[in-house]
């Protein structure tokens, strides 16, 4: 008899210590069993404290890994579940304790007065770091009002010293980076690539004066080569208002520079880069003559027929060359403007392009019957 009651008061204990235990590991509670008597762990009676000690100890571990809300939010005082959520404090119903706040660490991107009307700005959050400003872009930004004028020359001051000297430089450069290119109808890829160009420029050796005005064009220059869409030198001085000198000598200063730190992998520029923007231009939006136009300027340099042309040059010339085979009538001052080339480099480089036009040009175009009428007839002209 006193065997019996002393297990079943050893189960009891057991079980309080798995209720009460919440905290406790199962390894912990299962070391409990080694309290009883080794004869008496294979009687049935003590198989049954240790199934229940068992699942009760899993029932530990599951809740340990995944607490529910009681659990979490229990008062440490009165241990009561029964909790009330009260603007974001979390407290008991009995005993009136805070168990805890409710905060929320996440960005809060609502913007709620989108609509009222009014010119404050109430949003909570700034923009993306932008990685070309590292430093400018953990700034804060004072808000209120600024009738008095000591709130004022607070928010001047703290707006003067939020952005660094030399990122201020660099944002002035980007701002005019951006306003040109944007009006010239260079896309944003171009111009991310020319602000990356020039920031490492800028950390490498510091330009002034009309070098800089030149460096800064550069970036631009080498930007859409790199993209495959470049411009001649021509026009993007036209672009910053500078002299095709000045672009020139802002190109040598960044090899030099790219040279020490960076090698620049840039391919040679070749007429077919600028025969799609220069068609653009002048309204030839039919694919074939653009495409026989680039398959022209392939042929042309696969033979070396008048190397001492440039590829803006040579590109113009050959949309003229298309334009008289196919009577497609654009003038050639039209082409002269459009591509930013004189007339009489044009006509020069045409009448080159007529001496070899057989090879140049596709046999099946050649043999069409209006194609090969045209063509003689070219060639009585340009005699």
């Amino acid at each position: 008899m006193s065997r019996k009651v002393s297990r079943s008061s050893e189960a009891q204990r057991l079980r309080l210590t798995i209720d009460e235990s919440v905290y406790t590991s199962a390894r912990e509670i299962l070391s409990s069993l080694e309290m009883i008597a080794p004869d008496e762990r294979d009687s049935p009676c003590s198989a049954e404290i240790q199934e229940e000690t068992a699942a009760s100890a899993s029932d530990v571990i599951i809740g340990a890994d995944e607490p529910s809300d009681e659990d979490m939010f229990q008062c440490v005082d009165c241990r009561a579940n029964d909790v009330l959520d009260i603007e974001g404090f979390v407290t008991c119903r009995h005993c009136g304790r805070i168990i805890t706040r409710k905060l929320d660490l996440t960005a809060e991107y609502h913007y709620y007065g989108n609509d009222d009307g009014k010119s404050s700005d109430p949003s909570r959050c700034g923009l993306p770091t932008n990685h070309l400003l590292p430093m400018s872009s953990l700034g804060t930004v004072m808000v209120g009002s600024a009738k008095s004028y000591t709130m004022r020359k607070a928010k001047q001051h703290h707006a003067y010293n939020s952005m660094p000297s030399r990122e201020r430089d660099l944002y002035k450069v980007f701002a005019d980076i951006t306003l040109r290119a944007v009006s010239n109808g260079i896309p944003q890829s171009i111009i991310e690539e020319a602000k990356e160009i020039y920031k490492h420029l800028a950390e490498t050796q510091v330009f002034r004066g009309s070098n800089r005005k030149g460096l800064i064009a550069s970036c631009i220059y080498y930007a859409c080569k790199n993209k495959h869409v470049p411009r001649s030198a021509k026009e993007i001085a036209e672009i910053f208002n500078i002299d095709v000198g000045i672009m020139t000598r802002g190109c040598k200063n960044m090899a030099e520079i790219m040279g020490d730190t960076v090698k620049l992998e840039l391919d040679t520029s070749r007429s077919s880069d600028y025969i799609g923007r220069y068609s653009s231009i002048l309204s030839i939006n039919d694919s074939f003559y653009v495409e026989l136009a680039k398959i022209i300027s392939e042929r042309i340099d696969a033979y070396g027929i008048s190397p001492e042309n440039t590829p803006p040059s040579m590109a113009a010339s050959i949309i003229y060359l298309v334009d008289q085979v196919f009577k497609l009538g654009i003038p050639i001052k039209d082409v002269s403007t459009a591509c930013g080339t004189s007339a009489v480099t044009i006509s020069k480089c045409y009448r080159v392009l007529m001496e070899h036009i057989d090879l140049i040009i596709p046999k099946k175009i050649l043999e069409h019957p209006e194609v090969k009428e045209n063509i003689d007839r070219l060639r009585e002209t340009t005699k």
